[in-house]
Order: structure tokens, then sequence, then C-alpha cells
């Protein structure tokens, strides 16, 4: 045989090996090798797949556990086996009783020049010890608002109100509320030193003007909502009353425990600011200045624990911050949330004005607060005849 003849021989050999290899023209050559040969190699590449495929499926799983569990719990809640479970608020129902009362969240907003706008969120922080006040045993818990720099009127209440007395039975504790602007900080070391002796005071930052008010009822009620969830009642006192605690606690033991908002009711029309004979006014443009709100007065109410929650987070539903008339936007916010003013007669007299008392021969045993006591002096003779001490 030629050399010729052999190369072209040996080059087709190897090329008819190569195609054997691949499966491709074994089976004209040899039929019964070609088959085995195939078969294992359809099997390598389909393993070589799987493998592939597996690999790139586990890297994305691994990416999404990593990266994305905050961000895209739903993803990773399909794609791995244990679910990562979704945080609620502790009080979703609140939110969603005033949705389903027809009310949604949102502010007016008033192109009234003359008007100040007031703002208040559920992130405010108030200046405290930190230091409970509050136990398990505590029945009503009040909050007296006073003036920052009435510190003899402060040292009057602590006579009467006693932290953790016992009247009839029930444990009565109680916060000094207070406002101090933010420059003022003399003002505000010297209250933290008074609070360094008696540990019941909490301060309101933010300016001190009459209009103001409802910020600093808001902070307070707030504060008790985080850090006195165990009271049966919360009480709002302004330091301008006189109060009978005796009177109060058989008033409360009477009440409903769930519910409750009492007091002495009430009815105010909202009034534009240009023909507004009081501080309970509203922007020129406000749509609703026929609006009929009926509320307690606000210098003495009362309300039972489960409805602090709703007070707060009612405000995100009040399409305005009102100056000045926190009690009458508290008793909107508790009737939006199906609690109106409590109605049931009872022996006790929840609230007087002093004026009231003009021309009254004999002192009424069943009243448990008289508001407007402007006269520290007068406060102080009207606790020296007819208030009680407790222990």
């Amino acid at each position: 045989m030629s050399p010729y003849i052999t190369l072209r021989v040996e080059r087709r050999s190897l090329w008819y090996s190569i195609l054997c290899m691949s499966g491709l023209v074994c089976f004209r050559i040899m039929p019964a090798l070609s088959v085995v040969v195939f078969f294992f190699v359809y099997v390598y590449y389909y393993m070589l797949l799987n493998m592939t495929v597996h690999s790139l499926r586990s890297s994305v799983v691994r990416h999404y556990l990593h990266t994305n569990v905050s961000d895209y719990a739903p993803t990773v809640m399909i794609v791995t086996p244990t679910p990562v479970p979704e945080k609620k608020d502790e009080y979703q129902y609140v939110y969603d009783t005033f949705e389903r009362n027809g009310f949604k969240q949102g502010k007016f907003e008033t192109h009234d020049p003359g008007y100040e706008v007031l703002e208040w969120d559920l992130n405010r922080t108030v200046i405290w010890n930190h230091r409970s006040v509050c136990t398990n045993e505590t029945f009503a818990f009040v909050l007296l608002f006073v003036y920052a720099t009435d510190f003899e009127r402060r040292q009057l209440f602590r006579q009467y109100l006693r932290q953790g007395m016992v009247v009839h039975g029930k444990k009565i504790n109680y916060m000094m509320i207070m406002c101090v602007e933010e420059w003022n900080v003399g003002l505000r070391r010297s209250l933290m030193r008074e609070n360094d002796v008696y540990g019941d005071m909490m301060i309101s930052v933010h300016k001190d003007a009459m209009i103001y008010i409802t910020i600093t009822a808001l902070d307070g009620m707030m504060w008790i909502r985080d850090y006195c969830k165990e009271t049966s009642y919360v009480v709002k006192l302004d330091s301008d009353c006189f109060v009978d605690f005796g009177n109060m606690i058989h008033y409360l033991y009477s009440a409903p425990r769930e519910g409750f908002y009492g007091g002495r009711t009430n009815r105010w029309q909202a009034v534009h600011r240009n023909v507004c004979k009081s501080r309970f006014c509203t922007p020129n443009d406000y749509p609703h200045a026929n609006h009929w709100f009926y509320y307690n007065l606000g210098g003495c109410y009362f309300y039972s624990r489960d409805l602090n929650p709703y007070i707060n987070i009612g405000v995100l539903y009040m399409d305005l911050v009102f100056q000045t008339g926190e009690d009458f936007m508290i008793g909107e916010i508790l009737r939006r949330a199906g609690y109106p003013p409590y109605e049931v007669k009872t022996p006790w007299i929840p609230y007087l004005w002093l004026h009231e008392l003009n021309g009254v021969k004999e002192w009424p045993r069943n009243v448990i607060a008289i508001h407007n006591v402007k006269n520290l002096t007068l406060l102080k003779e009207m606790f020296r005849l007819h208030g009680k001490t407790f222990l």
C-alpha cells in the first residue's frame, strides 16, 4: 500500500473514532459499542446540567436570605422553608376601628396666614426620670397639669395628692405635667433638680403659650399610654381645681371598667378666627365651622385605660390639631372611635365651676372637682376646710 493511501486510512480511522465518541456515526461502524458510548455521554451531560441549575438556585436563595430579609420578606417566605413572621403593630385594632368607622388619615391645609398651625405626632420626646410611679395596684392615675413656674401650687398638691396613697382601699398615683421651651435651659435644669427630690414630674418641650395646651395634654397622655398600662382609670386634672379624692374614688368605683369617658358634658361649636371671641378658634377657611363638638369639660375628666391608645392614634384621624381646646378635641377623637361621653346619672357631681358656688350656703359634699380656682390663697383655704389627707 502506498504511503498516500496509508495516510488516508489512518486519518479516516481517527475521524471515525472522534465521530464514534460523539455517538453520531458509530451506529454504522460499531452498532453495539456506539449505543453504550451514547448512553454514558447522555448521562454525563444530564448530570452536569442538573448540578449547574441546582447551584444557581441555591445561590439565589442564599442571596435573598442574606440581603433581603427585611426589605423583601414576602419573597423570602416563598423561597425558604421557614417563613419570616410578619411584625404587626400592637395597636392595629385602633387603626382598624377608625377606618371601619369611616375616618381617614390626613390634615387640613389652611391658607389663613393669621392662624398658627399646631403639629403633633406619635414620635415626640418628653423629659422625665424614667422611674416608674405606676404599679399593678394603681387604680387611678392622675395627670396633673401645672405651670412650670408655679412651685408653690405644686407643693400644695403634694400635700393632698401623695404618691401611692390609698383612698377607700384603692391606690392613687400621679404625675405633674408641664411644658418648657427648648431654649429655656435654666428653667429645665431647675425643674430636674426638683424632680430629683420628688420624682413626680414630666416635661413637654415646646413653645410655652396658651394655644399649645393641646400639645402638652397629648404628650402627657402618650406618656401614660406607654409607661402606666397598669392603671384602671386615668384622671386628667388641671391645677386650678379643688379635688375631693374620696368622692373621686367612689365615682370611679361604680364606673364601667372599659369604654368609660366620664366627666361633665358640654357642647361647643367650631368658629372661624375672624369672628371668634374666645381662644377656641379655627382657621377662616376651615370647612367644618358649623360642627358641634360633644365632650367632657377639660378641668377634670376621667377615662378607662382601654381608651388610652385611641386618644393619641386618633390624632392621625383628625384634620386639625385644635389650639387650646384639648378637651373637645379628645372628646371628638373618642366619639369617632365609638366612645361618647358617659352620661349615666350617679350620686356624685364630677365637676362644678367656681362661680356656681356663689350663693350656695352649704358646701356640696358630693362634688369631685371645682374648677377655675386661679387664686392660690383661695385654693389653699378650700383644701384646708374641705380637703382630706390620705396615706
